[in-house]
């Protein structure tokens, strides 16, 4: 086993609502039994961890003078999940080499728009420079406007689109793609080399993809365990 097996390698799904995130993230388990979702903190053993990631996140809010009403929760939740997750990852000793595939993971929550709060920019800055290094592959998941709006109109999981105006829908889609643009350029500033992967999920099938992703993944791993 070469060393890098010891840590899970991650992925990220990312793309707009509809563009067949979980139909991917469904592939890509069906294709290799290692990979699973992200992690759940509310297990007892990472109960420590999330309290004083909580704590942190409150510290942070008054230091920067974010706290305004606008906080939610919610807010809050995602700002300790951003920070806890990383420590949890290092302290998970795996017996065998593991895939985390995450279809809601740091690019999908730095997008949210209660954390582009301009004060909380040094905040931003800290969680881009931790994440950046661990991603190792993320997949960019798109499709033609029609064929998303069809999709979320269609789906059983309730969205906020569905039912919209067209005009409305397709001005959401393209706002959803810059922001997430955005943040794959902040993060990409930390990583230049790491693997961003591009699907049109109107002309691939989740199957496709999922190959593609396992076989950049194990790319990744070769140099590591020829030099080992």
């Amino acid at each position: 086993m070469s060393p890098s097996a010891a840590k899970p390698r991650l992925v990220e799904l990312a793309g707009p609502a509809g563009a067949g995130k979980s139909t991917v993230f469904r592939a890509l388990v069906a294709r290799d039994g290692t990979v699973e979702g992200r992690p759940s903190l509310r297990k007892r053993e990472y109960a420590g961890v999330l309290a004083s990631e909580l704590l942190g996140v409150a510290r942070t809010l008054l230091r920067d003078r974010a706290y305004l009403s606008r906080v939610t929760p919610e807010q809050i939740q995602m700002m300790a999940y951003l920070q806890a997750l990383p420590r949890v990852l290092d302290r998970v000793d795996l017996a065998e080499s593991r895939t985390l595939a995450l279809d809601q993971g740091p690019i999908y929550l730095l997008t949210r728009r209660s954390l582009t709060n301009e004060r909380l920019a040094a905040w931003r800055r800290r969680v881009v420079q931790t994440w950046a290094p661990l991603l190792d592959v993320v997949v960019w998941l798109d499709a033609p406007d029609a064929v998303l709006v069809e999709r979320i109109n269609a789906r059983d999981k309730r969205h906020r689109l569905q039912g919209s105006p067209e005009e409305t829908a397709l001005k959401a889609l393209r706002e959803s793609r810059a922001v997430y643009e955005r943040v794959l350029d902040e993060l990409e500033t930390d990583r230049p080399r790491w693997v961003v992967l591009r699907f049109d999920t109107s002309v691939r099938s989740a199957e496709e993809i999922a190959d593609e992703v396992l076989a950049a993944l194990d790319e990744r791993e070769t140099p590591v365990a020829q030099s080992a």
